[in-house]
């Protein structure tokens, strides 16, 4: 570029910053400032370390922060595929196994998928992290992450992509063996010290990620069950989604989905009702009717809890269940909610159940009342069956009450107790 063109090209950036003063609406005196040298940008020390990661998955994570740094505050949008695979000069097929890898390791949130009222894709809205969130948040904020998670370490044509997913995995059922990050908030401290000796040492945890497992070809044999869904294993119940993965609107078929039996939902390829359940400790199946799931769990939540219900014996999973499906009750009813979710109180009756000091309740509220209770409930239906219902509402909430962990819990089931037992001396 010659002097001429050079001046040229300086005076034109001059004056529209002259054009955007005069435009100025009030007429207010304000001066206009040019920065004539070099952006710079900081990045997480931690990103260009990630074991995980490839470069490129690095580059995809940079181009998106540096999008977002260049438009204004608040919510803003995501840079298009092609504006994306455009600069950074990479394939659509490169950027979706970056945006998962992303995804899976934390650093990248599908918060939503959006569909207007004739269910045509209109975007999504994602959420970028300055480091990798733990899991009960990547539950909260990413509705498809553990779905994502299962469907890439069942098997991925990208060894890279399935090395990162079963990495993740072996990393959530440490945690649910050492009862630690799995079910609550860990500490953030001791997790960024935990990643600077994964970095250096080449083994270990790198926030969710284990290490070990990230050596392509290679699968440590403390956990033989990381390329399969835990899911085929135990029902997950209705309602469940469908086997393919949306990631800003392209579709990535799950591999293996047809392996995991989602109950009546019809979007399992087998139309059987058979549940097959593992016994803790070995690989036995038995047959049986479906789980019966409560009903305010996301679908994030049932999968981390199948993890869960693997570590106690088969007897004692639909007891568990139904304990839970009573705690959601309890606080729809005025009980104080559970701070951090569920799956916490869920880990603790699990540990109960372990150390044998679970109470179980003697109803499973959905199969067993739920015509019943529904007639009381409209004053249709027989005083005996009425009666019944209540008193087994009852029973379940006084066994649950004197289970409680808290004086406030147990004050709400009992002011809940008395309530039906109110109605059942009218009855």
């Amino acid at each position: 570029m010659d002097a001429t063109t050079h001046a040229t090209k300086l005076d034109a950036y001059i004056q529209s910053s002259v054009q955007q003063l005069l435009r100025g609406k009030d007429g207010r005196q304000e001066d206009s400032l040019l920065f004539l040298g070099n952006w710079h940008g900081a990045y997480p020390a931690a990103l260009v370390v990630d074991p995980a990661l490839s470069a490129t998955d690095v580059r995809v994570y940079l181009f998106i922060k540096h999008h977002a740094l260049e438009q204004s505050r608040g919510p803003t949008a995501f840079p298009s595929w092609d504006l994306i695979c455009n600069r950074l000069r990479i394939s659509r097929a490169t950027l979706a196994q970056s945006l998962v890898r992303l995804r899976m390791t934390r650093w990248l949130s599908l918060c939503r998928s959006v569909r207007d009222e004739q269910g045509r894709f209109r975007g999504s809205v994602y959420a970028l992290h300055d480091e990798p969130v733990s899991l009960m948040d990547a539950l909260y904020l990413d509705p498809g992450y553990m779905e994502l998670v299962e469907g890439m370490a069942h098997g991925h044509p990208d060894q890279r992509t399935t090395a990162a997913a079963r990495a993740v995995l072996a990393g959530i059922e440490d945690d649910i063996q050492g009862g630690s990050e799995s079910a609550e908030q860990p500490n953030s401290i001791d997790r960024r010290l935990c990643a600077v000796e994964a970095v250096s040492t080449g083994t270990g945890r790198f926030y969710g990620v284990v290490v070990d497992y990230l050596k392509l070809g290679q699968t440590p044999s403390s956990n033989s069950e990381l390329g399969e869904n835990p899911s085929s294993k135990i029902e997950l119940g209705p309602d469940q989604p469908s086997s393919k993965i949306e990631l800003g609107g392209q579709v990535i078929e799950k591999q293996g989905s047809s392996k995991i039996e989602l109950g009546d939902s019809g979007s399992s390829s087998s139309s059987s009702n058979k549940t097959t359940t593992t016994t803790t400790g070995d690989a036995g199946e038995k047959d049986g009717p479906p789980m019966r799931w409560p009903k305010m769990l996301t679908d994030n939540e049932r999968r981390l809890i199948v993890r869960w219900l693997k570590t106690i014996p088969e007897d004692y999973r639909q007891q568990v269940l139904d304990a839970l499906e009573l705690r959601i009750r309890a606080i729809e009813q005025g009980a104080p909610p559970l701070r951090y979710g569920p799956i916490p109180y869920f880990k603790r009756l699990c540990e109960r159940v372990r150390d044998g000091t679970f109470e179980p309740v003697d109803l499973p509220v959905e199969e067993v009342t739920k015509d019943a209770a529904g007639a009381a409930e409209d004053g249709s239906g027989s005083p005996p069956a009425q009666a019944s219902a209540l008193r087994g509402e009852i029973e379940a909430l006084e066994q649950l009450a004197r289970a409680a962990s808290s004086d406030d819990t147990r004050d709400a089931l009992r002011r809940q107790i008395q309530r039906l037992q109110a109605r059942l001396g009218h009855e």
